[in-house]
């Protein structure tokens, strides 16, 4: 199915498709993305993606202060600062030692999603693993739209993804070169 971001339903109808966990594809502040709710749809997200497991999705949450939750990291403010926004950082997770990559984005009809789901949900661009990622509903629709339960129509994005920014390092690294600079 797929709905305009402006219809009056379309976050309800995301809030309760993710709670059912769910995936669907949806605009962020940066380009379109597969989600679901973490830690349950990877796999199936993974599969639609045609993903190898040992890459990491991103983990978008609702607030900045959220990242507290995931990591004990100490994350510096020049960094903190670019929060909400379209920022990427892998950071070291509580849960296990492991890297985990956590975005808050900028975009406020998701962050409210991400709140009312109360938990984080997966982010990964829209294509196939390798390939181009999708910037307009037609392509999109043609490609996922019988392998998800809802798509989110914003039109046109033509924007460069986050900027992604490891800081396991002693050193921050960039990885990804995006819409944020650093």
């Amino acid at each position: 199915m797929i709905v305009k971001i402006d219809d009056p339903n379309s976050h309800l109808l995301c809030v309760k498709a993710l709670k059912e966990k769910k995936i669907v594809i949806i605009p962020t502040d940066t380009i379109y993305g597969f989600s679901g709710i973490v830690p349950d749809t990877e796999e199936s997200i993974l599969q639609i993606k045609k993903r190898c497991i040992e890459k990491k999705m991103i983990r978008l949450i609702a607030e900045p202060s959220d990242v507290s939750l995931y990591t004990d990291q100490k994350i510096p403010d020049v960094f903190l600062k670019k929060w909400p926004g379209a920022l990427t950082l892998i950071v070291k997770s509580k849960e296990d030692g492991e890297s985990v990559a956590i975005r808050c984005p900028a975009f406020e009809w998701l962050r409210t999603i991400i709140k009312e789901v109360g938990k984080p949900i997966f982010s990964t661009s829209v294509n196939i693993s390798g390939k181009k990622y999708f910037t307009s509903i037609k392509e999109i629709s043609k490609a996922f739209d019988k392998k998800v339960s809802l798509i989110i129509d914003a039109g046109e994005l033509n924007t460069l993804p986050s900027t992604v920014l490891d800081l396991t390092y002693d050193q921050p690294l960039i990885l990804r070169r995006g819409s944020v600079s650093v």
